[in-house]
């Protein structure tokens, strides 16, 4: 049995165990930092690693932040995976050079080590899943948590199918189908590329 992932979005964010802050950029996404960070994903399979970029033009506003976590709170996961669906993209994330897909909720938040960046997207589901009505199907969103240092570099973890829910505190938590994340691997920061 695995630890769940969990974040409070807007608030907090625990993975691990451990409990950080989430929040929006000072000033909005017009402030944020923006660029691309790579690495490579450990799929854990015989194909090996895969690159992976996670481009960055802004980050998620404290209202929004906010009414995901209401929205889970009031009406449930799905009205939480609709209202992701229809905010203004953040980022997106591309894997192995082939097309990137939107990434709408993004955070921030300064660590000992340099920084913890999350993102949140919603996550396609192919046809066939949803016409078996896979268990999968509960599991609508993609989770990603990079911890670089002052230089840009460092390693994260993907969850490429989590689902959503409150715990006792009313934090919002993702559970990962997998049960075993993705790593990724050789993370670097490059600025000048931009999104």
């Amino acid at each position: 049995m695995s630890a769940k992932r969990t974040a409070t979005v807007g608030l907090a964010i625990m993975l691990g165990g451990a409990a950080l802050a989430l929040a929006s950029q000072p000033g909005g996404a017009a402030a944020a930092n923006t660029g691309v960070f790579r690495g490579y994903l450990d799929t854990q399979d015989r194909r090996g690693p895969v690159e992976f970029a996670l481009h960055i033009a802004g980050y998620s506003s404290d209202e929004d932040l906010k009414s995901l976590e209401t929205m889970l709170r009031e009406k449930g996961q799905e009205a939480m995976f609709a209202a992701v669906g229809d905010m203004k993209p953040n980022g997106w994330l591309q894997l192995d050079h082939g097309v990137g897909y939107p990434v709408t909720v993004l955070g921030e938040q300064e660590t000992r080590e340099g920084r913890r960046i999350v993102a949140i997207a919603d996550r396609p589901i192919r046809f066939r899943e949803f016409w078996r009505g896979s268990r999968s199907r509960d599991y609508p969103f993609t989770l990603i948590v990079l911890n670089v240092n002052d230089l840009g570099l460092g390693q994260g973890t993907l969850i490429p199918a989590a689902r959503a829910e409150l715990d006792k505190q009313g934090n919002i938590t993702f559970d990962d189908y997998r049960r075993i994340p993705y790593r990724i691997l050789r993370v670097r920061e490059d600025r000048a590329a931009g999104s």
